[in-house]
């Protein structure tokens, strides 16, 4: 007899009790001005690339990934809409979302959610 049969998964959590999302990632370039459903989102993720990342759970065509940003203006963005939830609004998944990308000189960019 498995775990599974005794009801006992994984939790779906890291060993930090982030969630932790099993599928595949997605770079962020790759999925610029289509429609997305986003379903969730974990905040102040540690990558490689430094500290206070937001990964992001959304849905495609069907098919689940994430991403991973730093950027401020989406982290605001889904920063509101866990507090409206935490306020008892019903928030996620929000559907048809676009991510759209400002640049900003320098070789830099800005991303945003279009309204």
């Amino acid at each position: 007899m498995s775990f599974a049969d005794k009801g006992i998964k994984q939790s779906g959590r890291t060993k930090d009790g982030k969630k932790f999302f099993d599928v595949k990632e997605t770079r962020l370039m790759d999925i610029l001005n289509v429609p997305i459903t986003v379903v969730d989102f974990e905040t102040n993720v540690k990558t490689k690339q430094g500290e206070g990342r937001y990964c992001v759970l959304f849905e495609q065509n069907g098919q689940r990934s994430k991403f991973i940003t730093n950027c401020y203006n989406l982290k605001d963005v889904l920063d509101q809409a866990r507090e409206a939830e935490n306020n008892g609004q019903k928030i996620f998944p929000v559907e048809n979302v676009i991510v759209k990308r400002r640049s900003l000189g320098d070789g830099k960019s800005a991303y945003y959610f279009e309204e």
